[in-house]
């Protein structure tokens, strides 16, 4: 076999390697969180229905990032047949322990309503800025208990 045949040979497993080493994985920080994604997560028990909004994402040099996210549609349960839910409206969470609990990709991208980050803005100007370092689904677990709705018109 001459030094050409053997060339010829192997560049198509040299292609398929290249191209294996550039697909994404989460060992390689891939697909990489942007603003306006929407994530599953491993949710609490009842908490399944919850998603992950991705904020911002800040480069913390050497430490990586720093993903701002909010978590809605967590579940407030004992309202009998009322399904209401509440969000956690921002949450800083290293990348690397946010990668320990999301799953997939709901959505590619949506517009991050401005009100959404009022939380993310309030937090920026926090002087002892709080930092998650647990899973989420111990952070995001469905409320018991009802909330007091009134309806004042009738009430007069």
């Amino acid at each position: 076999m001459t030094k050409l045949q053997l060339a010829l040979a192997f560049l198509p497993l040299c292609i398929l390697a290249d191209a294996i080493a550039q697909m994404p994985s989460a060992t390689n920080g891939s697909p990489e969180y942007k603003a306006g994604q929407v994530w599953s997560y491993k949710t609490a028990t009842g908490a399944e229905g919850s998603t992950i909004l991705i904020l911002d994402v800040q480069s913390q040099g050497k430490k990586g990032n720093l993903v701002h996210i909010r978590i809605d549609k967590i579940p407030i349960l004992g309202c009998g047949s009322l399904h209401l839910t509440r969000p956690i409206a921002h949450l800083a969470v290293p990348e690397q322990i946010l990668r320990k609990s999301t799953t997939e990709i709901v959505q590619d991208h949506t517009d991050v309503p401005e009100g959404y980050l009022e939380a993310y803005k309030a937090w920026q100007k926090n002087r002892h800025k709080e930092i998650i370092k647990r899973p989420l689904a111990t952070i995001a677990t469905p409320d018991s208990g009802c909330p007091v709705i009134v309806n004042f018109a009738q009430a007069l």
